[in-house]
């Protein structure tokens, strides 16, 4: 898995989930559900590289990916929270 394939997710220093082109239209729910299974699969994705090839990039991709779905459940989370209320 290269570089290139964990672009789909960004993260930034504040926490703040970006989606981008890819994801369902509709509403945010979707688009963040669609957002947390993509970074989930990428995340799944890199360990398997890590496990196949440790080595200190593999480790960091792996750590990015789990960044970004760890960014990703939460930005759901929040969403899921209010759409309860």
């Amino acid at each position: 898995m290269g570089l290139r394939q964990f672009r789909d997710l960004l993260v930034r220093d504040s926490g703040e989930l970006i989606i981008v082109p890819g994801a369902p239209p509709g509403d945010t729910f979707a688009e963040l559900l669609w957002a947390w299974r993509s970074a989930r699969n990428e995340c799944k994705a890199a360990y398997d590289a890590w496990c196949r090839s440790p080595s200190s990039t593999e480790y960091v991709i792996h750590q990015a990916a789990a960044d970004r779905a760890d960014a990703a459940q939460d930005a759901l989370a929040g969403a899921w929270r209010r759409e309860e209320r």
